[in-house]
């Protein structure tokens, strides 16, 4: 069972590879062939496989694969075959190369372009594409080789390898800049007289210096595994101490820049040159230079004058110029005010209307992205607004199929629940003004101007009886679109992240009117022909008034948040 199931998938693979051979498909052919000579090896399979490879200009492949083809089958081949392959052969010399990779070692894994090939002693030459090719050697406890020899098309390329012991150990050498007779203090031990020099373990390590009233503070240094690594330290004849004070114990004290305390201080430095800056508001600065002698003991009391020149730092600031470029991007929802002013909105019940029972509608609501690019003249800019707005509404009819004396019987019909959804999508175009107020790190701005809207509605109507018919129709008539002139109000508080760029909170403000230019923009013609169905049961008619999918108008109110560059 097992052999019949081998020998069908065998057939199927040799059959998809004829197949890409004759319409050229040649990677396809060289997955068939490989997978129906897996299965079995067969002459028809392997010289099926060389050829696709040599089309795919797989070099060194199809060379393998042809050798083998002459080695197994060439006594029995055909003359035709054998000529193809031999003239094959031949191009693809001046096409590959052979490269002998020789290690030292036994058991080295042996990798040729990220790819194993075997381990050492490979046995055999490698055939390669002619060109550079990355050889990477590798075995446990042994430094791997990683080379990229060239192979010459048509040669023989020799490559020795030696894999030697790995590393375990970083050398470190430490020294004393001027030779002075100091001992070397290695991670808190004595190893020696500088200049020292032996292995230690990868790492961090602290080495420092000691000596007859000299000494060099401790440095961390890092020391890989393998590498030499040489550090030069400068003893001095010990630290000095260091006493500062402020006459009247007010003032902040920096040592080389750093903040070592309020009014007095006592300080342990190492020898030689330290800067001593004390300062205080309202006073000038108190600045020195000190140098420090080894071991000694240094006061100094300063007294700080009061500035001639009193500032503070809001004075000093420059407030920057607003001129210039700007422009920002804003994402958040609009809300609209009221209803759309549809026909469920307006002729709900009315003997004209739909006669339905009831009515109820939401608010349109949905997601805005806004953009907007302008010059400034501080504090006021000139700028192009666009925004590209969704929203969606549900509105539900319910008809008792009773109604009233005034209602219209045609429209009220069977017992049934209506639902309306409500798609609107568009875009507006302003031109706008813009103030702008900012303090260092706040910005505020106003905005207002007017241009133009343009939306696309579409209306679905869901009907389902609640006669217990269970019929049912879905109606949704052609999309309808509006032009409006638009009035655009925005408001923001936003904070500076830098120089030229914010971060801001804002709302957004719209007015527009769907019926302004034309009052047949939303609306679609009434439905003689539409009926309520369900599967073995007779349909029943469905009144289908003109609907007006909005009218009057459009006012949207959203929150948004967004970023805006620029002076």
């Amino acid at each position: 069972m097992h052999a019949q199931k081998a020998g069908a998938e065998e057939t199927a693979a040799l059959t998809r590879g004829d197949a890409a051979t004759r319409t050229k498909k040649w990677s396809d052919a060289a997955d068939a062939f490989a997978a129906a000579y897996a299965l079995n090896k067969t002459e028809r399979a392997l010289f099926g496989l060389a050829n696709a490879e040599y089309e795919l200009g797989r070099d060194a492949e199809a060379y393998g694969h042809y050798e083998e083809y002459l080695n197994t089958f060439g006594a029995k081949a055909p003359p035709v075959k054998k000529v193809q392959v031999d003239k094959r052969l031949q191009d693809l010399n001046t096409k590959t190369g052979l490269l002998t990779v020789n290690v030292n070692v036994e058991g080295a894994e042996i990798l040729v372009d990220d790819k194993v090939v075997g381990k050492s002693p490979l046995g055999r030459n490698l055939r390669l594409a002619a060109g550079p090719h990355r050889v990477r050697v590798q075995k446990a406890d042994l430094a791997p080789f990683d080379r990229a020899p060239n192979v010459p098309a048509g040669g023989v390329t020799p490559l020795t390898v030696t894999l030697e012991a790995a590393a375990t150990k970083g050398h470190l050498v430490v020294k004393e800049a001027s030779s002075q007779s100091v001992r070397v203090i290695l991670d808190g031990v004595d190893v020696g007289p500088a200049p020292w020099e032996g292995e230690v373990d990868p790492g961090t390590h602290e080495i420092a210096l000691r000596g007859l009233g000299l000494a060099a503070e401790a440095e961390k240094v890092e020391i890989p595994r393998g590498v030499r690594r040489e550090f030069t330290l400068t003893a001095n004849g010990g630290p000095a101490t260091v006493k500062i004070a402020v006459a009247d114990g007010q003032g902040a004290i920096f040592i080389d820049g750093k903040n070592v305390g309020e009014g007095s201080t006592t300080q342990t430095l190492a020898p030689g040159s330290h800067e001593l800056k004390v300062t205080r508001d309202g006073y000038d600065p108190y600045i020195k230079t000190l140098v420090l002698k080894p071991k000694e003991s240094f006061t100094e009391s300063v007294t700080l004058q009061l500035s001639k020149t009193i500032s503070t730092e809001r004075i000093a600031t420059k407030t920057r110029g607003l001129d210039g470029i700007y422009g920002g991007a804003q994402l958040g929802g609009a809300l609209s005010a009221s209803t759309l002013g549809s026909t469920i909105d307006t002729r709900c019940s009315a003997q004209d209307g739909l006669g339905a029972k009831s009515c109820d509608s939401s608010t349109p609501l949905g997601p805005t992205v806004a953009g907007y690019f302008g010059y400034q003249w501080d504090p006021v800019g000139l700028e192009l607004f666009v925004s590209a707005q969704y929203d969606y509404t549900k509105q539900t009819v319910v008809f008792d199929g009773v109604g009233d004396s005034t209602s219209n019987k045609l429209a009220v019909g069977v017992a049934r629940n209506e639902t309306f959804a409500f798609h609107r999508l568009g875009g507006t175009a302003a031109v706008r003004a813009r103030v702008v107020f900012q303090t260092a790190r706040i910005r505020g701005a106003l905005a207002g101007g007017a241009g133009f809207a343009f939306r696309r509605m579409v209306m679905v109507r869901d009907a389902a009886a609640t006669d217990g018919s269970e019929r049912i129709d879905k109606y949704s008539p052609a999309s309808r679109g509006y032009f409006s002139p638009v009035l655009s109000l925005d408001g923001s508080v936003g904070y500076r992240t830098g120089e030229t760029f914010l971060i801001k909170l804002g709302m957004n403000v719209s007015a527009e009117s769907a019926t302004a230019l034309s009052d047949s923009a939303t609306r679609v013609d009434s439905d003689p022909n539409r009926f309520m169905g369900k599967d073995g049961k007779p349909p029943t008619p469905i009144a289908t008034p003109a609907y007006q999918f909005a009218s009057g108008a459009q006012v949207f109110v959203g929150a948004y948040v967004g970023v805006e560059f620029g002076p």
